[in-house]
């Protein structure tokens, strides 16, 4: 081959590599938004196990409510579902939160209908991360909109104004809902007094048991003993409030001093099981 004709064919391959790895659904362009589509499938894959709440809302200055639905694992939020509805069809927004409350992403659906077949005729991606908007993707062809387009900064305002309803009304019928507080709820065990609930702060190992620290619904901090194996869950646990199980088990004597080869025990209360609850307040995604 004449090496011109060859270097020129190289200098093409070269370009079309580079086009499929920054087009929208190449490996470069799409590795901004991993995170994002990440929580998307992970949120829609476990949505029949979270629960589901309903209402309506209407929005300052918007003369229709919404039709709202909002997916929460244990108070936390995860997904919200907002629906506006007209003769001509429906708009539809979704948005996905992550475990700690960052919302990152929406998805919007503008859908009408062909005879009694409901269709969607526009789509429209957008992606968040710290509470601004850093990519449009719009269309059903998810063609990039540019951060100097007029209706980028409208958007992200859009979806940031419509939480700020959203979240807030959510939160409100999840407390009128819920069965009042009962800070004071305790048990008998061994004739002391324990809490029945509390909000994991953190745990450690000790030498007797694991040690659990909470706070209860009224924000005062405790402590308990826990089985050992409770501290191997502290990533699922911490921050949730659990519903505390206690039973009486011997540990180490305080006069031992954490000597381990001494032999003296006690006999005391001990928190040997936990159950996830709905938390007692949140504020709204940051």
């Amino acid at each position: 081959m004449n090496p011109s004709v060859a270097r020129a064919a190289r200098v093409l391959a070269v370009g079309l590599v580079l086009v499929a790895l920054f087009a929208p659904g190449g490996a470069f362009a799409q590795a901004d938004t991993a995170g994002a589509r990440g929580v998307f499938a992970e949120v829609n894959g476990a949505l029949a196990s979270l629960a589901e709440t309903r209402l309506a809302v209407r929005r300052p200055g918007v003369a229709y409510d919404n039709a709202i639905r909002a997916w929460s694992d244990g108070g936390v939020l995860r997904k919200i579902e907002s629906v506006a509805r007209d003769d001509s069809g429906d708009v539809v927004v979704e948005y996905y939160f992550r475990k700690d409350q960052q919302f990152v992403f929406a998805y919007t659906a503008v859908k009408g209908w062909e005879g009694a077949r409901q269709v969607t005729r526009v789509e429209h991606r957008q992606y968040f991360d710290d509470g601004r908007m850093f990519k449009w993707l719009g269309g059903r062809e998810a063609a990039p909109i540019p951060k100097g387009d007029p209706d980028f900064s409208r958007e992200a305002n859009a979806r940031l104004d419509e939480l700020a309803a959203y979240v807030p009304a959510i939160r409100a019928k999840w407390a009128a809902a819920a069965p009042p507080a009962s800070p004071s709820a305790t048990v008998k065990v061994g004739g002391q007094s324990k809490r029945t609930s509390g909000t994991l702060v953190s745990m450690e190992n000790g030498d007797i048991a694991c040690y659990l620290h909470f706070t209860d619904d009224r924000g005062a901090a405790f402590m308990e003993l826990g089985d050992f194996e409770l501290c191997a869950q502290e990533r699922q646990l911490a921050g949730r409030r659990l519903a505390l199980t206690y039973r009486l088990a011997n540990v180490q004597s305080e006069e031992c001093q954490g000597e381990p080869d001494c032999r003296k025990t006690r006999k005391v209360p001990v928190v040997v099981g936990v159950k996830v609850l709905p938390a007692a307040s949140a504020g709204p995604p940051r």
